[in-house]
């Protein structure tokens, strides 16, 4: 018995995985808009404990998003894929 699990591709359906990367994304979004609405915790201070907390999601979501991309071999094209590298190219810029 092998401890190696079929590819991401071979359990879901292409639609399944768009799905599942567009609900993800969508909340990385909404920590880039709630990081906007606090212009506040801009600047070169230290951070304060909600901003640290919203960084961390972020990163953690996007880690593995980018772990899930890596599986599924998206095409360059693929909405989801140029959503999740503007996300990281913002959260990066931070």
């Amino acid at each position: 018995m092998s401890d190696i699990e079929e590819p991401l591709e071979q359990q879901y359906t292409p639609e399944q995985i768009s799905e599942g990367l567009d609900t993800f994304v969508t909340t990385v979004e909404e920590e880039i808009e709630i990081q906007n609405a606090h212009p506040e915790w801009i600047g070169f201070d230290p951070k304060c404990t909600e901003e640290r907390n919203l960084l961390i999601r972020a990163e953690l979501i996007l880690t593995m998003l980018e772990e899930v991309i890596k599986q599924v071999h998206l095409p360059i094209t693929d909405p989801n894929l140029l959503r999740i590298k503007a996300a990281r190219q913002y959260f990066d810029g931070i």
